[in-house]
């Protein structure tokens, strides 16, 4: 809802006149509200000092942090303005009412003034922010709401100035009627804006569920404790409440005894003025340069050693005079100074988390900082000399305070300096006041010797709508890499006034420079005769460059271009292509399209970054199934991500029918789970989930898990999901695949346990292709268990498996049985039990104590839970030798391995035994597995015919020389194949093999 309905009362009206009226009003309604705080607030000080024991003061204190608390978990409804006008009548009618009230001389009425004071005006100007932000767009705001701002500042000096003159006279009470005459001025903006048929036409307010704020409230303050430099933030926020809380008590208890209660009221609205004076004076001129000079932890540091230093003078003896300088250093840098410092230690985090650990830093730490200073005030005032301890106090809480905010200087470079390195960083702070620090520092990166640094920050400052800062003479800059940046932003942002730059540029010794100068000459100048000039130049890039502006402006037919863009994709160097890229991105034409696929390939990895982000400012979806095609190449992948991201609904679907494609190569395959799940939407959520069952490769199922832990929020952490997001996510689903793994896991490890029991008892079986067989089944159980532990941090998202899955490892007796309980109180004895033995099996190894039958072993492998209806063939097979071996599930014929004696004798019952473990060992499942036993079986003559089945023959009579020749080659050939489509696991296996 406007501040004012569409239909004015002023038709003729122009946008800007009517931004401009409105802002007036909006900063006198400001004025006049902190106008009444600050009367409301003398008085109420002077009422409360001359009339009740300070040292019921931190009763009042508690009283009002409880109900700010309070009051920030109540309901948000829309912030419309018939609400803020009736909280202004609110405050008038209240503010009179306690005029009256005091009159009657009734102590409650005091402490009923004293926290009416700290609530009602924060409430009220509030929501008249919350007003300004449904009146104009961030655009606006950015460029009224400081003048705004200042209103208020006017307003709390004007309070102060009248404060100042009617105190002497009318004392406390007066000082209440005047307030609440200014409250009710505040309305009479809003007001007269709101036709009372708008407001009665208003919809009905539907507000915010509580607990929906409690929960977002809960989950900031878990983030903070996750995080180490916020919480060192938070510690420091916390150190200032507790000091400044004692040092305000410190500073009305010694007004109280030292000045007669007629007149307090005149003291303290001189000393509200002078504050107020010093406070706009610190504002206007001296925040920026003391910032730049000192830096952001001494900046800090500044209110607490003044702080300390007044608190020593009391102890010192000049208490009056030390406790004014104290409530002046407060009054003066509170909201200036230390206000900025400690706003600009969010600005190197995330905005994500910067808007989380800011709601529990302002809401429940400062709640908590007055809350235990009050505490601490009640305990320290039944002490004897109760002004020198709480001095005291005063001094050890700023002394710790100043040590906090120093320290903090390390984590904040640290953060401050990865978040440059990585390039991006966000600046999004909701203080006004703070852009011009930002900026500052931002402009100041740009002279640094690294040119990643000065690139990134030219970025930030365009993020932030400050291209304005980057001065044209960053184009003189050393690194052509920095010129070429600064060409192609300015060219995207409109700047002026570059063109004898640009003329000058264009004889650049480097030819990507000369490149970017053309682009900058048809995109901001329009210059079609120093293109023509240009399209025949010597320079490759300087030719693309002049030919695409050429094509952009319409003076150039697509032949032309096309021609252009083939010789440049043809030309020896990268340069050409580099300028093609770019000029893409400034105008895209559909004819490029094979050509930018192409450059997306390139050798330069720069070239194939600027092509992706063409194809992603091109917004055209025939691109979309090709950049899926391009998730394999690790140097673009995030580019192409996020390109695919800004396709949507359509993208997510190509990403879909690829992930189900069994013929999508496998170097795609493992990076689309992660892709699908950047969408962060149910959908996205629903196919990964039905991916489970359908996908072969192992991998990709394990990429799976990853990319719907990052949907729930990561292992161990009960973050707030999306209603339909959890709904999709369901345990019972999970549970489901829980099982499956479990069952396939399980039945894979007794094959293990088996193979290691017969090579136990046969060593000759033991060769490398045997010892490789049994060192990948080994790594597929261990990764097998990782994956069932992140099944059950998606199951129990408010449980850390993680940890749990560490103790059950560890070296620590005590650890492991505690983890061990932990699981098994979580978990059904036929989901906790295999998975226990599982577990153990990684520590232990698959066949515990000296050589000896196979048999054994595998019995001590617990059986499956209720969960699995029937064992699997090959569990069985290898739990108890079979006398004839199951068909293959490979589709290849050669997969069926049978038992032939190795020596030809009639000796056939061991041989066909192990030959069922190398059966089973093929039929789990796992193509590597399937490869290498099969190159095993082909090292022991253990061959097949087409169906399957024993040839009878013995190895030495020639033909299963050949057979198991034929089986090797054909194992190696599956092996090379894996390989070839990526599969890392299976790289250091071949290579084993061949190197045989």
């Amino acid at each position: 809802m406007a501040l004012e309905p569409p239909s004015s009362a002023h038709p003729f009206e122009t946008p800007a006149r009517r931004e401009s009226r409105i802002r007036w009003v909006a900063a006198t309604t400001l004025a006049c509200v902190m106008a009444g705080h600050i009367l409301l607030e003398t008085a109420r000080d002077a009422l409360f000092l001359a009339n009740v024991s300070v040292e019921r003061l931190p009763f009042a204190t508690i009283a009002i942090a409880l109900l700010a608390l309070l009051a920030s978990l109540g309901p948000a409804g829309r912030a419309n303005r018939a609400v803020l006008i009736a909280l202004q009548a609110i405050a008038a009618v209240g503010t009179l009412g306690f005029w009256l009230l005091v009159a009657s001389g009734q102590t409650w009425g005091y402490y009923a003034l004293y926290v009416w004071s700290g609530v009602i005006t924060s409430v009220v100007v509030v929501r008249f922010w919350l007003v300004l932000g449904e009146v104009f767009t961030i655009t606006q705001g950015k460029r009224i709401f400081a003048s705004i701002a200042m209103g208020g500042s006017v307003g709390a000096l004007l309070g102060s100035l009248v404060a100042a003159g009617l105190a002497p006279r009318m004392g406390g009470e007066g000082l209440l009627l005047v307030g609440a005459g200014f409250f009710g001025l505040s309305a009479i903006g809003p007001a007269a804006l709101v036709p009372s048929a708008s407001s009665a036409a208003a919809p009905p307010v539907e507000p915010m569920p509580t607990q929906t704020t409690v929960a977002r409230l809960a989950e900031s303050v878990r983030t903070l404790l996750g995080d180490r430099y916020a919480r060192r933030i938070a510690v420091t926020v916390v150190a200032g409440g507790i000091t400044l809380t004692l040092g305000d008590y410190l500073f009305k208890s010694v007004v109280a005894e030292e000045v007669a209660p007629a007149e307090i009221a005149t003291l303290l609205a001189r000393i509200y003025l002078g504050l107020n004076v010093l406070s706009i004076f610190m504002l206007a001129i001296g925040v920026t340069p003391l910032v730049s000079r000192l830096g952001v932890d001494r900046s800090l540091a500044v209110l607490p050693v003044l702080t300390g230093l007044a608190a020593l003078g009391v102890l010192g003896g000049g208490a009056l005079a030390a406790i004014i300088a104290l409530k002046a250093a407060d009054g003066t840098l509170r909201y200036s100074l230390h206000k900025t410092a400690s706003e600009l230690l969010y600005l190197p985090m995330s905005s994500r988390m910067r808007e989380s650990v800011k709601a529990a830093i302002d809401i429940v730490g400062q709640a908590a900082a007055k809350g235990l200073a009050s505490a601490l005030i009640l305990g320290l005032v039944m002490l004897p000399d109760a002004r020198m301890v709480v001095a005291g106090a005063v001094v050890v809480s700023a002394a710790f305070w100043v040590h906090t905010a120093l320290r903090i200087r390390g984590s904040y470079l640290d953060v401050f300096r990865q978040t440059l390195r990585d390039g991006t960083i966000e600046t999004e702070i909701d203080h006004p006041e703070l852009d011009l620090a930002s900026a500052t520092s931002l402009v100041s990166a740009l002279s640094d010797p690294d040119e990643r640094r000065v690139i990134a920050s030219m970025n930030t400052l365009v993020e932030r709508g400050h291209v304005a800062l980057i001065p044209s003479l960053i184009l003189y800059h050393p690194a052509a890499e920095v010129v070429v940046h600064a060409l192609d932003l300015f060219s995207r942002t409109g700047r002026d006034g570059l063109l004898p730059l640009l003329r000058h540029l264009i004889d650049h010794p480097d030819g990507n420079v000369r490149a970017a100068a053309v682009r900058a000459t048809w995109a901001l100048t329009s210059d079609v005769a120093a293109l023509r000039a240009l399209r025949d130049s010597e320079c490759a890039a300087v030719r693309v460059s002049a030919v695409s502006g050429l094509h952009a402006v319409g003076e150039a037919r697509d032949d032309e271009y096309l021609a252009v863009l083939a010789s440049a994709i043809d030309y020896e160097t990268s340069e050409p292509r580099l300028a093609a890229a770019l000029a893409a991105q400034l105008f895209y034409h559909a004819s490029s399209r094979e050509a930018l696929l192409r450059m997306a390939s390139d050798a330069d990895p720069v070239v194939a970054i600027e092509a992706v982000h063409a194809i992603r400012r091109s917004g055209d979806d025939w691109f979309t199934p090709h950049l899926v095609g391009l998730l394999g190449d690790r140097r673009i992948r995030d580019e192409v991500r996020a390109a695919l991201i800004d396709r949507g609904e359509a993208a997510l679907k190509v990403l879909s029918e690829r992930l189900h494609d069994p013929t999508t190569d496998d170097a795609i395959l493992r990076h689309i789970p992660r892709t699908i799940a950047r969408f962060e939407s149910p959908r996205a959520a629903e196919i990964l989930m039905e991916s489970f069952s359908s996908l072969r490769s192992g991998t990709a199922r394990y990429k799976v898990l990853r990319g719907l832990e990052s949907l729930r929020g990561g292992p161990g952490r009960a973050m707030h999901v999306d209603p339909e997001m959890a709904a999709v996510m369901d345990e019972r689903r999970l549970g489901a695949e829980y099982d499956r793994v479990l069952e396939q896991t399980t039945a894979r490890w007794r094959l293990e346990v088996a193979l290691a029991g017969a090579q136990a008892d046969d060593p000759s079986r033991a060769t490398l292709g045997g010892e490789l067989l049994a060192e990948l089944l080994r790594d597929k159980r261990e990764l097998a268990v990782g994956r069932l532990f992140k099944l059950l941090g998606l199951m129990r998202p408010s449980e850390d498996f993680g940890v749990i899955e560490a103790g059950l490892v560890s070296d620590d007796r005590n650890e492991r049985a505690s983890a061990q309980e932990l699981l098994e109180s979580l978990l059904p004895r036929d989901r906790s039990r295999p998975l226990l033995a599982l577990v153990r099996a990684s520590v232990t190894g698959p066949s515990p104590g000296a050589a000896g039958s196979a048999a054994p072993r595998a019995a001590s492998v617990p059986p499956l839970g209720p969960a699995s209806s029937t064992s699997s063939a090959s569990a069985s097979a290898a739990a108890t030798p079979a006398t004839s071996s199951s068909a293959s599930s490979s589709a290849d014929p050669a997969a069926g391995v049978s038992a032939v004696p190795v020596d030809g004798a009639a000796t056939g019952g061991l041989a066909r035994a192990y030959a069922d473990i190398l059966q089973g060992i093929c039929d789990s499942g796992s193509r590597t597995l399937q490869a290498v036993a099969l190159y095993h079986a082909g090292e022991l003559g253990l061959v097949t015919d087409s169906r399957g089945r024993a040839l009878g023959a013995a190895r030495t009579s020639g033909a299963g020389d050949e057979r198991a020749a034929s089986l090797q080659d054909h194992a190696l050939g599956l092996l090379r194949d894996l390989s070839a489509r990526s599969a890392r696991r299976t790289r250091p296996v071949l290579t084993a093999l061949l190197a045989r």
